[in-house]
């Protein structure tokens, strides 16, 4: 450790402060300072040296497909702190409707990685809404903004099996390969007497126009 200190102090002001650099986990603990004064012996003081970690933070997406059973509508994480952090959330409208799960897990090293879950139950008004994740931690706090992302369906067909008008709204198809992606989206507008099969075909043809925006970016990637 002694390659590690310098003295910052100053003798004539009675200053005898010490500078560690290069600070590390096992640098936590009790020292002793002592210092002698001619005639009147040795003093002895005890300093606690407290290291504190800040939490590295992130939010993982989560894409859930509609449904009505309760699901992970995001993740956020708090990883590697010391103390361990806080995990909040701002939900606005969703404050009733949703719920958050948080789990702790403390490391060897004296670290501790906190991860919230927000869950609620998937459905196309939740979509597209904005909610935060709020991180206190004594070295600084920290808000991440997050975008829900409700998946209708997977696979290459979307059937919407009633017409009522609570179906209105932009739907996105979104299509990849090795080659590239690709999205196409539709704005279905429906009445109570909007005939079933003209929605499909709407479906139908937007990702028939997705399958071709593939087929181009191929033939630009790979002329001939």
């Amino acid at each position: 450790m002694t390659e590690r200190l310098t003295f910052i102090g100053n003798f004539a002001e009675n200053n005898g402060s010490i500078q560690l650099k290069e600070i590390s986990l096992t640098d936590e603990g009790v020292y002793s300072c002592i210092f002698t004064l001619f005639s009147a012996g040795s003093y002895e003081t005890m300093i606690s040296l407290t290291v504190l970690v800040c939490p590295e933070v992130k939010m993982s997406e989560v894409t859930p497909l509609v449904g009505e059973s309760e699901e992970v509508m995001a993740t956020c994480t708090a990883a590697g702190a010391r103390p361990p952090a806080n995990i909040s959330w701002h939900l606005g409208s969703f404050s009733d409707s949703m719920k958050t799960m948080t789990n702790s897990t403390a490391h060897l090293n004296g670290t501790y990685t906190n991860t919230s879950h927000l869950i609620g139950v998937p459905s196309r008004h939740a979509n597209q809404q904005q909610v935060q994740c709020v991180v206190n931690h004594v070295t600084r706090n920290q808000i991440l903004n997050y975008t829900i992302n409700v998946h209708c369906a997977q696979g290459d067909r979307l059937i919407l099996l009633s017409q009522s008008p609570d179906l209105n709204g932009l739907y996105i198809c979104k299509a990849s390969n090795q080659y590239g992606e690709a999205s196409g989206s539709i704005y279905v507008f429906m009445t109570s007497e909007t005939p079933k099969i003209a929605v499909i075909c709407l479906v139908l043809l937007s990702l028939v126009i997705v399958i071709g925006l593939l087929c181009w970016i191929k033939s630009k990637k790979y002329p001939g």
